[in-house]
């Protein structure tokens, strides 16, 4: 009978086999924080393919919905913009005629 070979990555091999979605940095905050099990030999944090794997599972995230935009009310009744007023400038009452 054979034992099994398991191949153990540290943090920063670890991060190069992922392909760059997670950092060393953040393996070792996962294992720290034990959002992910890892495997700590002498002190030293290696991880397994399938603790890397759990890693990655972490940060998965579901794909978000778009979410609706609201109509605006100009584009629901294009007549309202043509019945608006345009706006005019009145003087303010220092330069009105009454005071001079």
């Amino acid at each position: 009978m054979t034992t099994p070979e398991y191949r153990l990555y540290t943090s920063k091999e670890g991060a190069a086999r992922i392909g760059g979605g997670i950092s060393e940095h953040t393996l070792d905050r996962l294992a720290a924080s034990g959002q992910v099990v890892a495997t700590y030999m002498g002190g030293k944090l290696l991880w397994t393919d399938a603790q890397l794997a759990a890693a990655v599972d972490a940060h998965a995230r579901p794909a978000k919905a778009k979410a609706a935009q609201p109509e605006r009310s100009a584009d629901l009744n294009p007549k309202t913009r043509n019945n608006i007023a345009p706006l005019r400038p009145e003087p303010g009452r220092r330069y009105s005629k009454a005071t001079r």
